[in-house]
């Protein structure tokens, strides 16, 4: 059952962060993890939604051009290698998708790593209402 995390969730919350962080290639960081964590479930402005294998999180921001739009943007969605497939995933971006209605965001901004399957993602993404909106480059500095 998805739900917004709670404190006996950090086990859990730190279990999939590890995947997360290898997925990416970064070094996973115990302390920025919890400490990230622990500010985005007790925020007005984030949640951290959880369910069996899955977990998602948001934050709003008033629009930097104007105020008055409200944008949720995505800080991560993992689901577990063993739950793809199973919906949990859809739900779980639904739910999310549903705490930006309710917190009055505009927008909900979702991202996709470049290494992601980009026809697979593509699908998910358009099928769910998204459009693409702009290209992100990173440089290490």
């Amino acid at each position: 059952m998805i739900r917004e995390a709670e404190i006996s969730d950090l086990p859990e919350i730190i279990r999939m962060g590890v995947l997360f962080a290898d997925s990416l290639g970064i070094p996973f960081d115990l302390e920025t993890t919890i400490e990230t964590a622990e500010k985005v479930m007790t925020s007005d402005d984030s949640v951290l939604l959880v369910d069996d294998g899955a977990m998602a999180a948001a934050v709003t921001y008033p629009l930097f051009l104007n105020k008055d739009i409200i944008i949720a943007q995505e800080l991560l969605w993992w689901v577990d290698k063993d739950k793809r497939g199973t919906g949990v995933g859809r739900d779980i971006l639904e739910a999310l998708e549903e705490w930006a209605r309710i917190v009055g965001a505009d927008k909900l901004t979702m991202i996709a790593m470049h290494d992601t399957s980009p026809d697979f993602i593509d699908q998910v993404y358009l099928s769910n209402g998204y459009e693409p909106f702009e290209k992100t480059f990173v440089k290490v500095l």
